[in-house]
């Protein structure tokens, strides 16, 4: 069996791929923007990625009152981790 694509429809598939990723990041640059103000500093996609992922890790651990040590040590642990990644990429 032979595929062949024409260059067209690999530039077609390119085009869509990117716009449905613009798409899909425009929430995520909002809360870039939001990042950038409160920290008064340039954030980068990624950056606000990791700085959403610790404050979820923090709340996950912290709001459910009723919850066994083991998991909660988890989500300490977690919490740890992505402060750490977020230091790691200068936020």
């Amino acid at each position: 069996m032979v595929l062949e694509t024409s260059f067209s429809d690999n530039k077609f598939t390119t085009e869509t791929m990117k716009y449905i990723i613009n798409k899909v990041n425009a929430p995520m640059r909002i809360v870039c923007r939001y990042y950038s103000q409160v920290l008064e500093k340039n954030v980068s996609v990624r950056q606000g990625w990791l700085l959403t992922e610790a404050q979820t890790t923090f709340l996950a651990g912290v709001l459910p009152m009723e919850m066994p040590f083991a998991v909660r040590a988890l989500m300490f642990a977690w919490f740890v981790v992505a402060v750490k990644k977020c230091k790691k990429s200068g936020v």
